[in-house]
């Protein structure tokens, strides 16, 4: 065997044993001065954010941080002490929006349940007895961690600190979901577990971290859009990268002025939906009885190919969501029943706020605008007007300093919408927006509602004795769900109650 020969064995050898040496083993320079670069560099993405109106600066959290609340439970999974560093210094966004990257969400390791949630980012209740290489055994090995947690099954990003490389995996295709490597085909693997994702592209980690904060900068990738952010922050009805650049985006830009135009837009957005809700109530209707056997068919066939436990409760919960809407809605109306009572009518008055299935008039969109935007800030001034008066909160709290921004911002947005239908009458849109939003409300079908979804809590409860206790995240997902229709059943009773006094 020649040097050269000898030398690249040693080599192999050597990254080999990198890879697997000890957790204990103490850091290097090098690899603190990459963890610390993970750490800057995901601080610059919050600050570009931030500058971008999407979270409260003071929300942003850096390192270093006290991590004894969680040790316990680190030294549980054994992790590598460069994520432990990781953890210790990396920035926190700990309130304001929580959708992060691509349908992720903001990851804080300073909660335990974060740095559980980390050993299974995918939700793919592996087994954790099995192997790396064994069929579901695990697939986050101690020297990694995600940057981001999980959203609606979308993207997430993992770190290897022993590789110093980034993935961004989509769940649902379990693929790589980095614009950089769109194009790039994925390398089969050959183990056993279906959970393992190191045969997917990945790219140096500087590399992506750099590139996401370029994207935000670029407008190419956009804060919000996801399930929990408001619709001012919507991906697919808000032009929000023609918003930004109004305003001034990158070089000059305008932050307030960009907030009171996204408001104004957001407002539009909802006034268009509204207007259109005699299409939908038609489209609703005529669609109940052909709908609901294809979900619940859509959830059978997922639940045949569920290869965990897990998976299988949850599409077994779909079908059962579905099939009780289902119930319910054959209940209250046979095929017969829903044709003549509510078909005609609804019918009738697409005909009359929608003809041709046009439900705005162009002159009159300034005057829906108006209407939402100053519904809006009239919330947002009561909203205000009850934390001041609670006196639990002051400025340094996130959700009084968003209350007073809130206030302002609609206020503006106001005399703006007002300013731009002074020659203009509402007049002739009272009938549409009396029959979408109605300002009185109908005690009935509150007390239908009411009935409803108490129905709903006790069907759920004897649906969740069902579950078996090992599908966690199933059981979870059903207790949210009851507790969050429980909720809405005390708001709507306690709006009752104020209208009946």
């Amino acid at each position: 065997m020649s040097f050269f020969a000898d030398d690249r064995y040693f080599l192999l050898r050597y990254r080999e044993y990198q890879l697997n040496r000890p957790s204990s083993y103490p850091l290097s320079r090098r690899e603190m001065a990459r963890i610390e670069e993970v750490a800057d560099l995901l601080l610059e993405i919050y600050q570009t954010l931030a500058e971008m109106r999407y979270l409260d600066p003071l929300c942003i959290k850096p390192g270093p941080h006290d991590a004894s609340i969680v040790q316990e439970t680190m030294n549980s999974y054994g992790l590598d002490p460069a994520i432990v560093h990781l953890y210790s210094i990396m920035p926190y966004v700990e309130c304001g929006e929580t959708a992060f990257f691509r349908g992720g969400q903001f990851v804080d390791f300073r909660r335990t349940s974060d740095v559980e949630e980390a050993r299974d980012p995918f939700n793919d209740d592996p087994r954790h007895e099995a192997g790396f290489e064994e069929e579901d055994g695990p697939y986050m090995r101690q020297w990694m961690t995600p940057l981001s947690l999980m959203g609606n099954h979308q993207s997430v990003i993992i770190y290897d600190a022993r590789r110093h490389r980034i993935w961004i995996i989509d769940q649902e295709g379990w693929s790589s979901s980095d614009p950089a490597l769109e194009g790039t085909e994925d390398i089969p693997t050959r183990s056993l577990n279906h959970n393992a994702f190191e045969h997917l592209p990945s790219r140096p980690a500087a590399d992506v971290l750099k590139d996401i904060n370029k994207w935000y900068r670029q407008l190419i990738i956009l804060p919000g859009g996801g399930d929990d952010t408001g619709s001012e922050w919507d991906h697919y009805d808000m032009d929000l990268p023609s918003i930004y650049r109004n305003n001034g985006w990158p070089d000059r830009f305008d932050g307030e002025a960009f907030e009171i135009e996204q408001a104004r837009k957001s407002r539009a957005v909802w006034a268009k939906y509204l207007a259109e809700e005699p299409l939908r109530k038609l489209a609703a209707l005529q669609s109940w009885v052909e709908g609901f056997p294809r979900e619940i068919q859509r959830a059978k066939e997922s639940a045949l190919k569920a290869t965990s436990q897990e998976k299988k409760e949850t599409a077994r919960l779909s079908q059962w969501k579905s099939e009780h809407a289902q119930k319910r809605t054959v209940k209250q109306l046979t095929v017969k029943q829903l044709t003549v009572k509510q078909l005609a009518p609804a019918q009738e008055m697409v005909d009359k706020f929608c003809p041709g299935g046009v439900c705005q008039r162009a002159e009159d969109l300034p005057l829906w605008e108006l209407e939402m935007v100053k519904s809006e800030y009239e919330s947002k001034q009561n909203r205000l007007r009850e934390l001041e008066e609670e006196g639990t909160l002051s400025e340094k709290d996130h959700e009084f300093r968003q209350a007073q921004r809130d206030a302002i911002i609609y206020q503006k947005a106001f005399d703006l919408s007002k300013a731009a239908c002074e020659k203009l009458s509402s007049d002739i849109l009272e009938p549409h927006l009396a029959f979408v939003w109605p300002k009185q409300p109908d005690l009935r079908r509150i007390h239908d509602d009411i009935n409803n979804m108490q129905q709903y809590v006790d069907d759920a409860k004897q649906y969740l004795a069902t579950v078996p206790e090992s599908a966690l995240k199933t059981r979870k997902a059903i207790e949210l769900d009851i507790e969050h229709v429980e909720d809405m059943v005390a708001s709507r009773r306690l709006s009752l109650s104020h209208q009946t006094e």
